[in-house]
């Protein structure tokens, strides 16, 4: 159902009505997915918590041992090597390759060799996610592939900033250096020649969407988390210092 279309807003008012209880929801209704990237982010803020909670941190750690183990479990295409959400009560597997199916590599529990597999043959191939500027937000396989603007469709294919910051320091920890600062560079040239854009082309680098876009200054962190010297990319929206 497209959000552009008046169904968007009916789908609002009837999980309003069920008190946006996820539970009843879910129990209810077959429009809502399980998200992979939805669920790598908790095993991570679980792990966080883990580490700072001296008290319940082998509590938090459970649920991320649960998690993990649901995603191997329940997402993971051993065919194809990715990892897809569940649609609807069904849970019907989603088969489109997406960042999302790529986002586990995160998660350094999880076997090594599937995460391995998943950046040589995902991130390292030029038919899926090798592309001159960043990671594409879905694999240039598809069909549904476009890296360009549009009003509706901003995760189709265009490079976001938050993509690189989950995935390539997960490529530089299994010693994939090279390729993992290819992508940081390739991205710092973006914001060199664009400034802070929502997105980017990632055929051409081009800057697009919104101007100033916070959410790219994770550029910043990830040169950080990846082991640079502290600064800044240059570029026509240069961030103020710290």
């Amino acid at each position: 159902m497209r959000h552009d279309r008046a169904g968007y807003f009916w789908l609002i008012e009837r999980y309003r009505r069920l008190g946006y209880d996820a539970t009843a929801i879910a129990e209810r209704y077959d429009e809502h997915v399980e998200d992979v990237v939805v669920n790598v982010f908790y095993v991570l803020a679980l792990r966080a918590l883990a580490r700072l909670d001296s008290d319940r941190g082998l509590i938090y750690a459970a649920r991320a041992d649960r998690t993990e183990t649901a995603l191997l479990e329940r997402c993971y295409d051993e065919r194809r090597g990715l990892f897809f959400d569940l649609a609807g009560r069904a849970e019907r597997r989603i088969a489109v390759s997406t960042w999302s199916a790529l986002a586990p590599l995160a998660l350094t529990a999880l076997p090594e060799s599937i995460r391995r597999r998943i950046v040589e043959e995902q991130l390292l191939d030029r038919r899926r996610y090798a592309a001159r500027y960043g990671i594409p937000s879905v694999s240039f396989e598809e069909p549904s592939f476009n890296p360009g603007f549009s009003m509706w469709r901003c995760w189709r294919g265009p490079a976001w900033m938050n993509t690189a910051w989950l995935l390539v320091p997960a490529m530089h920890a299994l010693g994939y250096t090279g390729p993992a600062e290819r992508v940081i560079a390739s991205l710092e040239t973006a914001v060199g020649r664009a400034g802070y854009r929502e997105y980017y082309n990632p055929r051409t680098g081009r800057g697009l969407a919104a101007r100033g876009f916070a959410f790219s200054t994770l550029l910043v962190d990830l040169l950080a988390r990846c082991g640079h010297p502290p600064h800044q990319p240059s570029g026509p929206q240069r961030m103020m210092a710290p």
